[in-house]
């Protein structure tokens, strides 16, 4: 498998009733776009968090591993922020 990887943020979006929902998925050209826009993103009216992920595997053959989380900002749903390698 020629493994590749990608980065993408995760906005989110937190409702009245306290659940959260996914907003926009932004993909980015490397580690540092990732965290500048996860950290822009959830500094306005539209999203309460967003998460960093990191991608990877070959999307060609649909061979994926599971999105890790490499920055995580603002408020974000449990299942993301207990999950973090850091």
């Amino acid at each position: 498998m020629a493994s590749m990887e990608r980065y993408a943020v995760q906005t989110f979006k937190k409702a009245p009733s306290g659940e959260f929902s996914a907003g926009r998925s932004i993909p980015c050209k490397n580690l540092q776009e990732a965290l500048k826009r996860a950290e822009q993103s959830c500094s306005g009216r539209d999203s309460c968090g967003a998460a960093a992920y990191l991608l990877k595997g070959d999307e060609h053959i649909g061979e994926t591993e599971e999105p890790t989380a490499v920055g995580v900002f603002g408020v974000c749903p449990p299942d993301i922020t207990d999950h973090i390698p850091f």
